[in-house]
């Protein structure tokens, strides 16, 4: 084998790196080899190699990213990983990692060890792993905390970020207590160890942990990061800060809190660098989730306004966390006052603006958190309606889809609102796509619940009717839950459509799936709206069934709501509940059964609820109330099949000469006459009576009464008399007399004696005689 010819050699082989970057393995690998006497591996490394080779930043060039920190590119691939992994010459490199972590040792020797653990460990879970297990994590920190060479710190740095991406090292990690001296690191003034020891620190929190979880001490020194005058080492301690709180990190959020980081990141809001801005606005995000006293806090402190002035820049990813902080903080009501009309009306601008970007979800968060009783007219008024809907047509994104959805329905209780929204085609069609194929549970039952308001109109929802229906009994229980409950406003509001006895159908058969008491309870509920409405008659045909199901349900609810609902219909629809084909039999002979006494039971007291519903019957036949008065008041002044007209001071009036011949003396002796006003088709009355007075005489013609007020009366008398209409003379009699009263009972009087009313002026004189004091009553005249 050539000495040069290094693919003979496992280790070497699999290396897919740089000719500098390979040096430096090669370098660490001969030391080993001489450490163990392998004299045989030794030989195959060339001699030109010799020597240690002093890494650095520029000899392997690796340049941390901007905007990630502690994100590097290693040298070493899975396979050289695995390479040097099976020849035991990473365990190798680790024990000397600690032999020379307990000795003092030249720079450029632990900068060539740091430098390989790191290009061995950038990849390699399996190593990440076996550091932990051989020693090599205390190694590091105790190099971490003695070492002063800025290139071997940055190597050191590099390694700890590696070895923090396996969530097993968390605790071990927490143990070392590096912290300060990372965080001291970060505010050296070598700008490439700052970020390394940034990315360290930002992996340890990424992993939830920077150190013991009941000591404050370590969360104090990154919060003093963000007192820095160094924006990048401000971003640093706010994107820790970010990490730390995301998720469910209940116990890191309270040691932030206790460490001042409420007060420090509402101070760097301040800060006029878009990734300082990010990463705060973020951390509040986070702190502030689910947490009302936090939300308080920041609301008093100012955090909402200075997060609105961050709302208002154009750089997305800086909106779009202000925005998600603004959401979070808004979760408390009282925080919601902090922002005006116009703040509102921003975020409503901005939906539009950002409808493609991932800010979207926050903005609409923020203008979810109004969609409230108390702020709907704000909302209308800001033109947020049209937006929402072309964001909710527009959209395949669940949480885009709730937020709309619920701000929709909101704004449907709006007077103007309703029909914008749910006359719209598109919109009821989506709901009921999402009904069906919402990729969430939440949005299948939202759309289903977005619904309500229409239930009561056929016409609106009838599109998606068939796919409520088959959601009667759905698995998932809240579904069919509000499946129930719109279909039975439904069976209420149109009971003889079609889809309400297949609704029925599906209700009585829920009723028997002993399986799933969630959808029973909701057919119960269901079915006892019928029960109970004027839908009855749809439980009719399904007596049969609910006897059956009263009877052998091993559920106490089902059979009991079953014998109610029996009884209910056998005592308010009892023809339609014993025209049932043979059920007199079967209840008769139910109750003989000595095999189940439910059945007997039952059928015993249905019998028992049936003779009393039929005793209750009226023994005679009822006829119906004419109609005739109702149908000829629609021909009052009526033009339909109008053959004369007659005209009052200038007035018209259409009328219908057979009608007036035959229900009035006065008009038959007219058209009898032989006069020309007999074959006129309009004929002009001299009169000094109303249009309105005149109405009245004709609705009395054609249907025997009208209208009597005390302003039209007198007059109305006065016709009856002119033109021989004694009934209408009757009832003005009845009205004035119904109506008597001490200040008028002697006008009354008068009247009655003018117009010949005997009855009225009898019972003017008894209200006279009775309920007068007729001695005052003639004192006081004399008086006058």
């Amino acid at each position: 084998m050539e000495a040069d010819d290094l693919s003979s050699l496992p280790l070497l082989s699999t290396l897919k790196s740089t000719s500098k970057q390979r040096k430096t393995i090669i370098s660490l690998f001969k030391h080993i080899c001489k450490k163990n006497g392998d004299q045989e591996a030794l030989s195959f490394i060339p001699s030109k190699y010799d020597g240690f080779i002093q890494p650095s930043l520029a000899l392997l060039s690796v340049k941390p990213p901007d905007c990630e920190f502690g994100v590097f590119t290693g040298p070493a691939d899975d396979a050289a990983s695995a390479a040097v992994s099976e020849r035991g010459i990473f365990d190798d490199l680790i024990r000397f990692l600690i032999e020379i972590s307990n000795t003092e040792t030249a720079d450029d020797i632990v900068c060539n060890v740091a430098a390989t653990v790191m290009s061995l460990t950038v990849r390699s879970s399996t190593n990440q792993a076996r550091i932990r297990g051989l020693g090599g994590i205390t190694a590091l920190a105790q190099l971490l905390k003695t070492s002063s060479n800025d290139n071997s710190l940055f190597w050191i740095c590099a390694c700890l970020r590696n070895i923090a991406r396996h969530d097993e090292n968390m605790p071990t990690l927490s143990e070392m207590n590096i912290v300060p001296r990372l965080v001291e690191l970060i505010q050296s003034k070598n700008m490439v160890l700052q970020e390394a020891a940034a990315g360290a620190l930002w992996n340890i929190a990424w992993g939830g942990s920077i150190g013991s979880q009941s000591d404050t001490d370590s969360m104090k020194h990154v919060i003093n990061l963000m007192k820095s005058p160094n924006d990048n080492i401000v971003n640093c301690g706010s994107s820790i800060l970010m990490n730390l709180t995301m998720g469910e990190s209940e116990e890191n959020r309270e040691i932030v809190i206790a460490a001042g980081g409420v007060e420090a990141l509402v101070e760097a809001l301040d800060k006029t660098n878009p990734k300082v801005q990010y990463s705060v606005a973020g951390a509040i995000s986070n702190l502030a989730v689910d947490d009302k006293l936090i939300c308080r806090v920041f609301g008093d402190l100012g955090a909402i306004s200075k997060l609105m002035n961050l709302v208002r820049t154009d750089h997305p990813n800086v909106v779009d966390a202000a925005a998600g902080a603004i959401w979070n903080l808004l979760q408390l009501p009282a925080n919601r006052k902090l922002l005006t009309d116009a703040d509102i009306g921003h975020f409503v601008s901005l939906i539009s603006k950002w409808k493609t970007n991932s800010a979207l979800e926050n903005i609409l968060g923020v203008v979810d958190q109004f969609a409230t009783e108390e702020h709907r007219f704000t909302l209308f008024s800001l033109g947020t309606l049209p937006i929402i809907m072309d964001i909710f047509l527009e959209s395949d994104s669940s949480v885009t889809l709730l937020q709309a959805m619920h701000i929709l329905y909101e704004l449907s209780w709006h007077p103007d609102g309703f029909d914008p929204i749910y006359h719209n085609k598109a919109f009821i069609k989506k709901l009921g796509e999402l009904v069906t194929t919402g990729k969430e549970p939440d949005v299948r039952s939202s759309a289903m619940s977005t619904l309500y308001p229409a239930a009561g109109m056929i016409d609106l929802i009838e599109p998606v009717l068939d796919i409520i229906v088959e959601q009667l009994g759905s698995a998932e229980s809240v579904i069919s839950s509000i499946a129930f409950e719109l279909l039975g406003r439904l069976c209420v509001t149109t009971p003889s459509r079609a889809f309400t006895a297949r609704s029925t159908l599906l209700a009585i058969n829920a009723l028997r799936g002993e399986q799933n008491h969630t959808a029973a309870a909701d057919a119960i509920g269901f079915l006892d709206l019928l029960a109970n409405s004027g839908s009855q008659i749809l439980l009719c045909p399904h007596v049969g069934n609910l006897i059956d199901i009263a009877s052998s349900s091993d559920s106490k609810q089902v059979r009991e709501f079953c014998r109610g609902a029996l009884l209910k219909l056998a005592q308010g629809v009892p023809e339609e509940f014993s025209k049932l084909p043979g059920l007199i039999r079967r209840l008769s002979e139910l109750q003989q059964n000595t095999r189940s006494s439910r059945a007997s039971k039952i059928s015993k007291k249905l019998l028992e609820a049936l003779q009393s519903a039929f005793s209750r019957l009226p023994g005679k036949v009822q006829v119906p109330p004419t109609s005739t008065e109702c149908s000829m008041d629609f021909l009052v002044g009526n033009t339909l099949y109008s053959d004369m007209t007659l005209i009052i001071q200038g007035d018209r009036i259409p009328v219908h000469r057979c009608v007036l011949h035959g229900r009035s003396a006065y008009f038959r002796a007219l058209f009898e006459s032989g006069m020309k006003e007999a074959e006129q088709r309009e004929l002009e009355l001299k009169t000094d009576f109303s249009k309105e007075e005149w109405i009245e005489l004709i609705r009395f013609i054609y249907t025997d009464s009208c209208r009597i007020t005390t302003q039209n009366v007198q007059s109305l008398i006065e016709m009856a008399d002119l033109y021989s209409l004694s009934r209408l003379s009757g009832l003005c009699e009845e009205f004035l007399a119904n109506t008597l009263t001490e200040e008028e009972v002697f006008h009354f009087l008068s009247l009655a004696m003018e117009a010949r009313m005997p009855q009225l002026k009898t019972l003017c004189l008894q209200f006279i005689v009775t309920k007068l004091d007729l001695s005052q009553h003639i004192l006081s005249e004399e008086e006058r």
